[in-house]
C-alpha cells in the first residue's frame, strides 16, 4: 500500500524488536507520520541494506523496546 510521509521525528533510543528464533533488535533510524487511504499513523522506521523502511511491515515484528528496558 503506497502511502506518504507527512513528519519524521528522531527513533534515539528505540528498537524494533521481532518474534521467532533469530530475534534481534533493530535500532530505529526515526518515527514515521504516515498518511495512507485508512489515516494517519505512527510507524517505526529502520535502516535495510542502504535503504530505509518500515520495521512494521515485516512479518516477524512484535513492537518496540525502548533501550531503558534492555
Amino acid at each position: 500500500m503506497d502511502y506518504k510521509i507527512l513528519q519524521m521525528l528522531p527513533g534515539t533510543g528505540w528498537f524494533a524488536t521481532y518474534h521467532g528464533e533469530d530475534a534481534l533488535l533493530d535500532p530505529l533510524v526515526c518515527l514515521a507520520l504516515i498518511e495512507d487511504p485508512r489515516g494517519q499513523f505512527i510507524v517505526p522506521m529502520i535502516s535495510v541494506e542502504d535503504q530505509i523502511v518500515r520495521a512494521d511491515q515485516s512479518p516477524k515484528y512484535a513492537g518496540l523496546l525502548h533501550e531503558s528496558e534492555i
